[in-house]
């Protein structure tokens, strides 16, 4: 077909068969490309057989592969791509729905540069009405986040860009780069796992390509519905540490690292409410002689994290090995698409100190920003995040000086 590449798309389900087939019809019938050259591969990752019996009836035309248990997003895709016989890999959330021109638009840019890898979609909102994701970053702690996430869409997200990452609801790869870096780390099992594929392309010196023609609009059903915000957080806390270790040069990862785990542990105390100073020998008294002590389950996540983290380290390790082994691209080289590194995601004047304090203390902004930069994002974030308006100007005044841009 005038040498167009075939594609197969990628669906993995868990317990939503109805969203799953509904996802499946709109790339059967509304995708505006040829059909002999798309194959749709469904993951079924449910434990009930009920759902993959659902999915084979209503799209017979999809190949389905039913694993009997939860694999998690990572694995449910390398199962998936098992089975596909494209020369382009496109992923799609079983919540989401193409644009007609999703797979086209994508073909396209492939074809125009050789080096692209990976094209990241532009995902909208259901309605089309906001941004899900139009371009990535990753914080200096490891947690990927999606910049103009909830903005209304406009023409400043319609550029083509190279960025570090595309994200796992709507993006493709080639098939054969894909399988040479290993596909989806399945440690991740879901969380920064489209994170780590994307870093892991861009050392290697390929490209991951921006495509907003590329459409895709994303329902959000929470994947983590009933299973306990604690939950959520022990694998963004537990995945981004990993994300870190793989994929960052020792220079960097000796300085990062450290801080990583010090604010990892900063963000279960704040967000568990927890009282940091209770273990204090000055503070003596009442309940000493209890065995323990009621910690909220969002709290005691990062904890559980880090350990899970370090119980993963000899495989990570060689892991890493690997990744460093074929790095032809260097930190500072993509430094420019990590975005905005030392955004801190949590926006309480306590954590903002403590982020502020840990980066210098640690000198992560040595390793990747310079302490100017830092300090100044820091000033704006902790006037912004309404603490002490009075302190907060002060703070940011000093700063200013320090820099020429105040007079004293």
């Amino acid at each position: 077909m005038n040498g167009l590449p075939s594609v197969s798309v990628v669906v993995v389900n868990y317990r939503r068969a109805e969203d799953t087939i509904a996802c499946l019809k709109a790339l059967r019938d509304d995708v505006d490309y040829p059909a002999e050259l798309v194959r749709l591969v469904c993951v079924d990752n449910s434990e009930d057989p009920d759902q993959a019996a659902r999915i084979a009836a209503a799209v017979p035309e999809a190949v389905l592969v039913e694993t009997g248990h939860n694999h998690g997003f990572a694995g449910g895709c390398n199962r998936g791509v098992e089975r596909a016989t494209g020369e382009i890999i496109g992923f799609l959330n079983s919540d989401a729905r193409p644009h007609p021109r999703w797979v086209a638009a994508a073909v396209e840019a492939f074809l125009a540069d050789r080096r692209i890898a990976s094209v990241a979609s532009k995902v909208l909102d259901w309605d089309g009405a906001t941004i899900d994701y139009a371009g990535a970053a990753v914080s200096w702690f490891g947690m990927g986040f999606k910049p103009g996430n909830g903005s209304p869409d406009g023409p400043g997200f319609d550029r083509q860009k190279d960025v570090l990452f595309g994200t796992g609801s709507a993006m493709f790869v080639r098939a054969e780069e894909y399988r040479a870096v290993g596909g989806f780390d399945e440690r991740f099992f879901m969380f920064f796992e489209d994170v780590d594929l994307g870093w892991r392309l861009n050392l290697r010196g390929h490209r991951v390509r921006y495509e907003p023609a590329s459409i895709a609009y994303h329902r959000h059903h929470a994947s983590m519905a009933g299973a306990g915000e604690f939950r959520e957080q022990y694998l963004l806390e537990r995945n981004a540490l990993m994300l870190l270790y793989k994929n960052l040069e020792r220079s960097t990862l000796d300085r990062v690292l450290p801080a990583a785990l010090a604010l990892a542990v900063r963000r279960g105390t704040g967000r568990g409410e927890v009282d940091p100073d209770q273990f204090e020998l000055a503070r003596r008294g009442d309940g000493d002689d209890l065995p323990t002590t009621a910690v909220p389950k969002v709290a005691l996540a990062p904890l559980l994290a880090i350990d899970r983290f370090v119980e993963a380290l000899p495989e990570l390790h060689a892991a890493r090995a690997v990744e460093q082994h074929h790095r032809v691209r260097s930190d500072a080289e993509l430094r420019p698409l990590m975005g905005d590194v030392d955004e801190p995601l949590v926006g309480s004047v306590p954590y903002l100190l403590a982020h502020r304090a840990i980066a210098r203390a640690f000198a992560v902004d040595d390793a990747l920003d310079g302490p100017r930069r830092a300090d100044l994002r820091f000033a704006t974030r902790y006037l912004a995040a309404g603490g002490p308006v009075r302190l907060a100007r002060r703070a940011a005044g000093r700063l200013l000086r320090r820099y020429g841009l105040r007079r004293s």
